[in-house]
């Protein structure tokens, strides 16, 4: 977005790469789209907005000061985006003094934004929330479900993560699964989704789309852990050699400190016989194996699904998609 005002960029003209940079005030909150940062997704706070001479060409930059856990760090501004578009107004003007573009087109002086689709999806067990829109090597995935990965204790019940199931925003999958819907019929009972799983899991080259798995953990754990939980789902139809190439791949991602609150780890089934593993936003490597994918993927859209909340909704997500 950039914000206008009184007819006029607001972003002087001598700092043109800096024009689509959003402004901020203190107590704004933003989020970190910087994918390669180990704080990507994270909510932050703004504590204040400068610009800095940087260079041997005397160039300006942008920096946001932030507050970051108990940490105060900067970082430049292009990396940190509004959580809503309504702040735009309320942390530089006030209320819209003129006008603002923005993605979703020109909104004039009073007029409410225009309606869009939210950012993010609040998973309700951990209050975690998952982008709608995921950017992996250059491919757009549409969020279709949420759920919590959970383990039950003597007394408690502990999250360790929220899942995101994803799907390539693609004509393609559109139409599988605008098939499988219809299969299914229109209202499906309760795990009554059997067609839109089935398209959901298919690895036959004929029946392809991208899809994924996205998690953002609710709490510190090791690689070892995540490492094994996943592992296990897999020795029953994956080699043992890929299964360790899965795993290496995963842990060198990960790192001997392990994964922190908020830190993501994602699946993305590029292609029939391909699996890439993200960490952090940042691709780890690829695996190829003909199972590997399809046995992650079964794990939470199989019989015996981990989190079965993501499996159910489903259905309400891939309706919402197929539009």
């Amino acid at each position: 977005y950039s914000i206008m005002g009184f007819g006029q960029n607001t972003t002087p003209a001598d700092k043109p790469d800096k024009e689509n940079v959003h402004f901020y005030k203190a107590g704004d909150r933003a989020r970190i789209i910087k994918q390669s940062s180990p704080h990507f997704g994270q909510i932050v706070t703004v504590l204040s907005m400068h610009d800095t001479l940087h260079g041997q060409k005397g160039q300006m930059r942008r920096l946001i000061r932030i507050e970051l856990g108990d940490d105060k760090v900067s970082c430049a501004a292009e990396e940190i985006e509004p959580v809503h578009v309504s702040s735009l107004y309320d942390s530089f003007f006030g209320f819209c003094a003129d006008s603002v573009t923005c993605k979703a087109g020109c909104v004039e002086a009073g007029e409410t934004p225009p309606v869009t689709e939210p950012l993010f999806v609040i998973e309700p067990m951990t209050g975690l929330e998952l982008p709608a829109t995921l950017v992996l090597q250059n491919r757009s995935l549409r969020l279709l479900s949420v759920g919590a990965r959970v383990r039950g204790l003597v007394l408690a019940t502990v999250e360790i993560y929220a899942l995101g199931v994803m799907v390539e925003d693609s004509q393609k999958a559109k139409d599988k699964l605008k098939a499988a819907l219809a299969a299914d019929g229109e209202e499906p009972r309760a795990g009554g989704n059997k067609a839109l799983c089935a398209a959901m899991l298919a690895k036959e080259s004929a029946d392809f789309f991208p899809r994924g798995l996205h998690m953002i953990f609710a709490r510190g754990v090791t690689g070892q852990q995540v490492g094994e939980a996943l592992g296990g789902k897999l020795r029953a139809v994956v080699s043992l050699k890929n299964i360790e190439a899965f795993s290496s791949t995963l842990l060198a991602g990960i790192g001997p400190s392990g994964l922190s609150t908020g830190e993501t780890v994602s699946f993305l089934w590029s292609a029939p016989g391909e699996l890439q593993i993200f960490v952090r936003g940042a691709l780890s490597g690829s695996v190829s194996d003909v199972d590997l994918p399809r046995a992650i993927h079964e794990g939470f859209l199989g019989e015996h699904s981990g989190v079965p909340e993501a499996k159910a909704g489903l259905s309400e997500g891939a309706r919402k998609f197929v539009v």
